[in-house]
């Protein structure tokens, strides 16, 4: 909207985006914690290990395609992190 001169369209693309940023990071935070607090913990065989942990790399990927700068590197060493420990097990 910036490239077309429609400055104010642009403000309010810029706040929903926002928005949708901060209800997905909620989510994902949301998911993150079950995952560790509850699933990975309690996952009765290799396979639910591996899906756990692959699904917690998954999520830190969603954040890395939102945030920008630390937060981005930082959820992505987690992604890595995790895909890694799937392979692992």
């Amino acid at each position: 909207e910036k490239s077309k001169g429609n400055e104010e369209q642009a403000k309010y693309a810029k706040e929903y985006c926002g928005k949708v940023e901060a209800e997905l990071q909620k989510i994902c935070d949301t998911i993150l914690k079950l995952l560790d607090d509850k699933l990975i913990g309690k996952a009765a065989n290799d396979e639910s290990k591996v899906f756990y942990q692959k699904m917690k790399a998954d999520y830190y990927r969603y954040i890395a395609e939102f945030t920008e700068g630390d937060k981005k590197s930082g959820a992505a060493e987690s992604a890595r992190a995790a895909y890694a420990e799937a392979a692992a097990v």
